[in-house]
């Protein structure tokens, strides 16, 4: 009988352990956070520029699957949104050549909705360069003065150059060229670039075309154009010869 006893309760503590275990298994699986793991909650990239997004989901039911949302609403597959699952926990939106339709708050959330992850703001931005002058025709000798300005929400750096903007060494200046005696030599392309601190550097630039005339060249123009001197000959002959007609009439009367 004291077997028969200690059979039992071994049994109903097994049973219990069992109910114990089971439901602490299920508390578990049943307690999942999804988050997006960002270094910063805000964020910035340039128009036309790429970025992504990642949610890492956490004890994530087998029949759930995660959805994102810019300003809470649903955001689905087109030209620039790729939604993509790289395994059971990682999930990550792509967007290529961002527009500002992209600016807003994103965040991902289960479905069916377990959880909900934290906010990520994205503020798309643009850059906008402008000069005061496209074309400068100058003779040797003059100054040249040519301003630059740059718009946007972030602070912009400007320097100009006469090469491409992100292969020039040049990267100190400000928003005006100026030459104080141009020379022929400095005729040509100016470049005035701006980039502002997007994640990835954004660039914008404004061409600028200088025509600086030699004086050796003005003389060599006219040197060339015999034709001229012979009308302005012919023409200072008559009007000599209508004054000398002026005098004599005067002298007459």
């Amino acid at each position: 009988m004291a077997t028969m006893h200690l059979g039992r309760i071994t049994e109903s503590g097994n049973a219990f352990l069992w109910l114990l275990t089971s439901a602490l298994t299920v508390q578990v699986i049943n307690t999942c956070d999804t988050t997006i793991r960002m270094q910063r909650l805000e964020r910035y990239t340039g128009v036309g520029q790429d970025f992504t997004l990642t949610c890492n989901a956490q004890c994530l039911d087998p029949n759930s699957t995660v959805q994102w949302y810019l300003n809470d609403k649903l955001l689905s597959n087109d030209s620039n949104v790729k939604l993509l699952r790289d395994n059971s926990k990682t999930y990550r939106l792509n967007v290529t050549a961002a527009q500002m339709r992209h600016n807003g708050t994103y965040h991902c959330q289960t479905r069916p909705p377990a959880a909900t992850s934290n906010n990520v703001f994205m503020r798309v931005v643009d850059l906008d360069v402008s000069v005061s002058n496209a074309s400068l025709d100058v003779r040797e000798g003059e100054a040249v003065s040519v301003h630059c300005a740059a718009r946007s929400a972030l602070n912009a750096t400007l320097f100009w150059t006469r090469g491409n903007c992100e292969r020039s060494d040049t990267r100190g200046g400000n928003g005006t060229l100026h030459l104080g005696r141009a020379t022929t030599s400095d005729s040509g392309h100016y470049n005035c670039c701006a980039s502002i601190p997007t994640g990835i550097p954004l660039w914008r630039s404004k061409s600028v075309q200088i025509r600086v005339t030699g004086t050796t060249q003005v003389k060599a123009i006219v040197s060339n154009c015999p034709l001229i001197y012979y009308l302005l000959g012919k023409t200072a002959v008559v009007l000599l010869f209508i004054m000398l007609i002026c005098f004599l009439t005067y002298r007459r009367h």
